[in-house]
């Protein structure tokens, strides 16, 4: 694989994974701001490793499925604005399975797999809009560094 492949695609994971990562544990911290607040107490190893390791974990996964996605929406422009779209309804229809199987019925099961179909969906565009920005941006540069030689010759 060349340069102008690998790197927007390191990068593109790399992002993501952090956007990933911080979602959840910026979500928690704010549910987690008020009670701090009222009681003193800072918790335990779930606000300060676990949401965070979960994240983490969710967030290669999601990367890693996307590097192996991203022959697909390298094809075309138009693919690549589908695929967001298409994680986001997966996404929400998983998750909301996911919570009637136990969490019952009501507005609950509907708000988490809105949330997780955003956050998902979200880390699936970033991705997308970073692998091309960086590779067009390397492209670019591969070019001029071969003019450059040309005219320098």
């Amino acid at each position: 694989m060349r340069a102008t492949t690998v790197i927007p695609l390191l990068l593109a994971f790399i992002v993501t994974v952090a956007y990933v990562t911080a979602v959840p544990t910026l979500a928690y911290s704010a549910l987690v701001a008020a009670s701090i607040a009222r009681s003193g107490d800072m918790g335990g190893p779930l606000n300060f490793v676990l949401i965070p390791a979960a994240g983490s974990v969710i967030g290669v996964i999601g990367g890693i499925v996307l590097v192996l996605l991203s022959p697909i929406f390298h094809k075309s422009a138009r693919i690549a604005l589908l695929v967001p779209f298409a994680i986001v309804l997966f996404t929400f229809f998983l998750a909301l399975a996911w919570a009637y199987s136990g969490a019952g019925s009501g507005v609950l099961p509907i708000a988490f797999s809105a949330f997780m179909s955003f956050w998902i969906g979200s880390a699936a565009l970033l991705f997308i809009v970073v692998d091309m920005v960086t590779r067009r941006i390397a492209q670019t540069v591969t070019s001029r560094r071969k003019v450059m030689k040309k005219a320098s010759h």
